[in-house]
């Protein structure tokens, strides 16, 4: 379902953990707005805005440690931003902090490919309870399923691109 007029929409649809999850995004002139969903409601909801005065003063000089060309390559392409929950689970949450790092992911792919995007992004997240490990002390399993889920979600999201 792609729409030009009124408002830039794309879709898209994948199982992540044999569950269908969709992503449709939509880009209005003051805001993007994504919603991630396994569950057929767009659950928590984050606002998420770029703070590039807070890049700017980011330096390999306000570390204490020696940075390699590479470290400080990554650090230099890291977005500073800040995440709003407006709706949902708080990121003192299991499910919030899942989300916030989903959410964070997001706002790095597209604040890091149009570095000049302005508007903010609002994300309707809501995955099902099994996708997200319920133990604050996290296994490297663990740690690495939720890294794939994440990455699989951001293609997903990367596939509804508008920006």
């Amino acid at each position: 379902m792609d729409a030009i007029f009124p408002v830039g929409t794309k879709q898209a649809s994948a199982y992540i953990k044999d569950i269908p999850t969709s992503v449709v995004s939509l880009g209005y002139s003051n805001y993007f707005v994504l919603l991630i969903s396994q569950c057929n409601n767009f659950g928590s909801l984050i606002k998420l805005t770029a703070n590039p005065e807070l890049q700017k003063q980011t330096s390999r000089y306000q570390f204490d440690a020696e940075l390699s060309d590479e470290e400080d390559i990554m650090l230099a392409k890291i977005v500073p931003h800040s995440t709003t929950f407006l709706l949902g689970n708080p990121s003192s949450s299991q499910r919030g902090l899942m989300y916030e790092l989903v959410a964070s992911r997001v706002c790095q792919a597209i604040y890091g490919a149009k570095p000049d995007e302005s508007r903010p992004i609002l994300i309707g997240i809501s995955l099902k309870p099994e996708l997200v490990p319920k133990e604050t002390e996290l296994t490297e399993i663990q740690i690495k399923t939720s890294k794939l889920i994440i990455d699989s979600l951001l293609e997903l999201v990367e596939s509804c691109k508008l920006w």
